[in-house]
C-alpha cells in the first residue's frame, strides 16, 4: 500500500513555519525548503488552513504562520488535514464471485479498523513541538560531527 506525500510534505512545512515563528513565511520559501512546487505548497496551507492549524496574511510581508502552539498541534490532526480518511483494507481484492474475493473485505475488516485506530493512536502521540524537537537534535548531532 502506497501513501501520498502530503502527509510528510504538510509536516516539514508545519516544522519550517514552527522554527520561523513568528515571522510569516511565503509559500515560495515553504516550497523549496520542502522541495516541492509552490502550488504544491499553496494546495496543502490551504488545507492546513481549513484545519485551523495555519493562518495566512497576503501583501508585502505576508505569508503563513501557525495558528496554535506546536505543543498542540498533533500529527493526527495534520494527516486528518491532508489525507483521505484511512483505509487499510483493499479498494479491489479481487474476483468477487469465486468466494474469496466476496469473504476478504469482511475478513480484513476488523484487523484493517485495529491498524488505522493504532495509527491514528499514535499520530495523537507526536505534536509539531516533539517533530520540531527531534529536528533540532538531529541537527545538532550533524554539527557536533
Amino acid at each position: 500500500m502506497a501513501f501520498s506525500t502530503r502527509f510528510a510534505t504538510a509536516t516539514h512545512l508545519l516544522a519550517v513555519l514552527a522554527l520561523s515563528r513568528p515571522a510569516p513565511v511565503t509559500s515560495e520559501t515553504l516550497a523549496a525548503s520542502a522541495g516541492t512546487n509552490p502550488v504544491v505548497a499553496r494546495r496543502l496551507i490551504g488545507r492546513l488552513v481549513r484545519a485551523g492549524l495555519v493562518r495566512t496574511q497576503g501583501g508585502k510581508g505576508g505569508g503563513a504562520t501557525l495558528a496554535r502552539p506546536p505543543k498542540k498541534i498533533t500529527l493526527r490532526a495534520v494527516f486528518e488535514a491532508v489525507e483521505h480518511p484511512l483505509s487499510l483494507a483493499p479498494e479491489n481484492p479481487g474476483r468477487r464471485e469465486d468466494g474469496v474475493g466476496a469473504a476478504l473485505p469482511g475478513a480484513l475488516a476488523r484487523p484493517s479498523e485495529r491498524a488505522a485506530r493504532a495509527f491514528a493512536e499514535a499520530l495523537d502521540q507526536t505534536t509539531l513541538k516533539g517533530v520540531v524537537k527531534a529536528l533540532k537534535n538531529a541537527r545538532d548531532r550533524r554539527k557536533a560531527a
